[in-house]
């Protein structure tokens, strides 16, 4: 009755084929609004069904799934992820289950866990399916225990950030590609089991224990630094003692003549930042430490450490007594650091 009320029949509903041929015209900043809702693993299998699809989809390189507002940690399926296009992923506060053997994710170069469990099987599955990696940032994430960077076959791994993540007890370093490595946290045991010729930027920002803990195989980790150019850190460093900032038992008996005795010798390291200086023995005979065995030394920045008064009259120059270094001398209170050696300066 309708089509007889109605003879224009362009009143109708347009054969299938028309209503298909609207959707190419539709802009490619709608069409990618309408993906962006869509799950990555579904996202790429729109690629299949046209060229237009197949150009807008493949300009889908970035994941991230950011649940902070949840109290809950939300574990996540891998087929969710499961896309070869993606090359960057950032997941926050939750859990992604990865398998041992998968090819979906072989061409990510950055990943970044923050308020992760980092699990040492998660970490093994990373490195054995991700192996284009190049990046990975593990930020105040949990569940660590002995951190494994297993990276032996990974030529383009690159970059390393460790950063708060309060049960880590051991990082284990195998990746002779790695060329920065940042770690911001508790003092822990480092074990690097490969050499690392291509390694010139490190950070070691360790926090000063409450007790009486000695930073373990100090003479390796500084010979694993042997080809470092860029080196920031604090006085944990080369911990002598409870108290980093005064003195010990531990520094009067021993630790004073183990420091000044010191052979090991730094000679790519253009660069050195120690944070929370002071003018007690042990920071200065660190700053001297560095001045004398980095003998192609650039620029020693001395960041001041919180509540401790420095005169004006301290003059940085004396700390090359001793030694033969022209390094630049400059120091900085903790506030006002507006040096521009940055870790990345070679």
């Amino acid at each position: 009755m309708a089509a007889q009320n109605h003879p224009d029949m362009s009143l109708q509903s347009p054969e299938p084929s028309h209503r298909r041929s609207d959707v190419p015209h539709l802009p490619d900043d709608l069409i990618e609004a309408i993906i962006s809702f869509l799950p990555p693993k579904e996202v790429s299998r729109l690629a299949v069904l046209s060229k237009r699809f197949r150009a807008v989809t493949l300009g889908v390189h970035e994941f991230e799934l950011d649940f902070t507002p949840s109290a809950k940690k939300y574990m996540l399926s891998y087929e969710l992820v499961d896309v070869k296009t993606i090359k960057i992923m950032r997941l926050v506060n939750c859990e992604l289950h990865l398998p041992f053997v998968s090819n979906g994710l072989r061409h990510l170069r950055e990943l970044t866990f923050e308020r992760v469990r980092a699990r040492p099987v998660a970490m093994q599955a990373i490195f054995l399916n991700c192996v284009s990696l190049r990046s990975l940032q593990l930020i105040q994430c949990n569940n660590v225990y002995n951190l494994k960077i297993a990276a032996l076959e990974l030529k383009d791994f690159q970059n390393l950030v460790v950063k708060n993540c309060s049960d880590v007890d051991s990082v284990s370093i195998k990746a002779p590609a790695l060329r920065s490595f940042h770690y911001h946290g508790k003092i822990c045991d480092f074990k690097f089991y490969s050499d690392l010729p291509k390694l010139n930027d490190v950070v070691l920002e360790i926090a000063h224990p409450r007790g009486f803990h000695l930073l373990s195989n100090r003479e390796h980790v500084v010979i694993s630094l042997a080809f470092v150019k860029v080196l920031t850190v604090t006085s944990t460093f080369l911990e002598l003692g409870n108290n980093a900032f005064g003195t010990s038992v531990y520094w009067e008996s021993y630790g004073r003549k183990y420091l000044n005795e010191w052979q090991t010798v730094f000679p790519h390291l253009k660069c050195v930042k120690i944070k929370g200086f002071t003018l007690n023995e042990l920071p200065v005979t660190m700053a001297r430490f560095f001045l004398k065995t980095a003998v192609h030394l650039h620029y020693l920045v001395l960041v001041k450490a919180k509540r401790h008064y420095v005169p004006e009259t301290f003059v940085p120059d004396c700390l090359r007594w001793g030694t033969t270094s022209n390094a630049q001398i400059q120091i900085y209170d903790p506030q006002g650091d507006t040096s521009n050696i940055i870790p990345q300066y070679l």
